[in-house]
């Protein structure tokens, strides 16, 4: 005979009838055993072992479970369909093992959420194997209960009489609650500030690189875009121009070689209105320059030598030699366009020594391109891989008087990194460290 065990005996009279004689029903009661209340029950230093004990009523039940199954039968293991249900009908199964009554017996499972015949017997036609993970969730929120409550509880029985036990879920939460608590009882009273920075410049910079980057690939329509992004930022921060971010000069070549005049001539109106507050001549030269660019497009020859001619004037007022060297460049690529290649040659050539002298390397290399295509000269370099440039004599003079990076960068209108680069060549050329090791040298480069 089949045995179906359940785990209350007002369920196990109701299935009887649906299932009729073939089954005996039998109810467990709820759970079978548990652990133990002494130390030792749970331990976790192996593996979370742990000791369950069976009392007395309990093993009566597990008795007449042992008795009522017959080899070659079933035992369908029918408690609640949860995961307390599922430790019951895990903890029948493991104690009647252990009487080994079930041995030739095929142990299933069997769950249904409704007590009505078809719910029941659909359930029984359908049996399964035990959950072991849901066995597992059990074990482990009753290992929880032992460690934690049986921790727990004496000192709470000391300190509030008449409390029953402390719990696994509200002690964590308590003490949670009463660190928070104590935090706040020390806390001091900071007063603090939130400051809320816009950092334009390095936007702007940015931004002028892709710029550039985009007018190299000929990408002109976007790098269009990212000078209006510009102009846009520039506006709402208040940036003054070149002195901070050199953009306008490219936004108006930019303009003019994709034919927006307008804004071409908005840009420079806007230079125009704002050398006044500017306290260096650069943007003159950058007038003169986008002049000479709008000139040369709109097929105003004497325009654009007139502007050109201004440009250098202007730029030897400045002393810059990249800027010098740069509408040096412009001008010669200028007179290139025109067919004018014999007489391009010599601003190229002023433009790639001047960019030498003080280490721009871009320009330099730009200026050399231009000066081999329309067939002139470029001045070698020395043959002696050792010997210091003219660029990086002139540095290393002025380090060895004693100034800093800084001054020899104001001194030379270059910027402190390329100061910097020039002297790590130094020391590589001349075999030392430092700038120590440079002030006590005899300088070779001076007379």
């Amino acid at each position: 005979m089949d045995v179906l065990v359940v785990e209350s005996p007002a369920k196990a009279k109701t299935i009887g009838k649906y299932l009729g004689p073939g089954y005996t029903v039998l109810a467990s009661y709820g759970h079978v055993r548990d652990l133990p209340p002494k130390d030792g029950s749970v331990r976790p230093d192996e593996d979370f072992a742990m000791d369950w004990e069976v009392d007395a009523q309990s093993q009566k039940r597990l008795d007449a479970i042992a008795k009522a199954v017959t080899k070659g039968g079933k035992l369908y293991l029918a408690t609640d369909p949860d995961r307390e249900g599922e430790a019951i009908s895990w903890h029948v199964r493991d104690v009647l093992k252990a009487k080994k009554a079930l041995d030739g017996v095929d142990v299933k499972r069997v769950t249904f959420n409704a007590i009505t015949k078809q719910s029941v017997l659909d359930a029984v036609a359908n049996p399964r194997e035990l959950d072991q993970p849901l066995i597992d969730a059990y074990m482990a929120r009753r290992a929880l209960d032992y460690l934690v409550g049986f921790t727990l509880s004496p000192v709470l029985w000391r300190k509030l009489p008449g409390s029953r036990s402390a719990g696994r879920v509200q002690s964590v939460a308590l003490r949670l609650i009463c660190e928070r608590e104590a935090e706040i009882e020390v806390f001091k009273t900071r007063e603090y500030w939130t400051v809320d920075a816009l950092f334009g410049t390095a936007k702007l910079w940015l931004w002028h690189v892709d710029a550039q980057l985009a007018l190299q690939d000929r990408r002109r329509e976007e790098a269009c875009a990212l000078f209006e992004k510009i102009e846009a930022l520039a506006d709402q921060t208040g940036i003054l121009e070149p002195c901070v971010v050199p953009w306008m000069g490219d936004a108006m070549g930019a303009y003019a070689v994709t034919h927006r005049t307008l804004d071409a001539s908005r840009i420079l109106e806007r230079l125009q209105a704002s050398i006044g507050q500017l306290p260096c001549r650069s943007p003159r030269v950058v007038i003169a320059l986008a002049r000479a660019t709008a000139s040369d497009i709109m097929g105003d020859r004497p325009g654009a030598e007139a502007a050109y001619g201004e440009a250098r004037v202007l730029s030897r007022a400045v002393p810059s030699p990249p800027l010098q060297a740069r509408v040096l460049l412009r001008y010669g690529v200028y007179l290139r366009r025109r067919g004018e290649r014999v007489a391009a040659r010599k601003p190229f050539a002023e433009a790639l020594a001047l960019a030498e002298s003080v280490g721009a390397e871009i320009i330099s290399t730009r200026a050399a391109e231009e000066l081999a295509a329309v067939g002139g000269r470029h001045r070698r370099r020395p043959k002696n891989p050792d010997a210091l440039t003219g660029a990086e004599a002139r540095v290393a003079s002025l380090a060895y008087e004693g100034m800093s990076d800084r001054e020899i960068a104001k001194r030379l209108n270059i910027s402190v990194h390329t100061v910097e680069t020039h002297l790590q060549h130094v020391y590589r050329k001349l075999g030392i460290k430092s700038r120590r090791d440079l002030m006590r040298r005899p300088p070779p480069w001076s007379p």
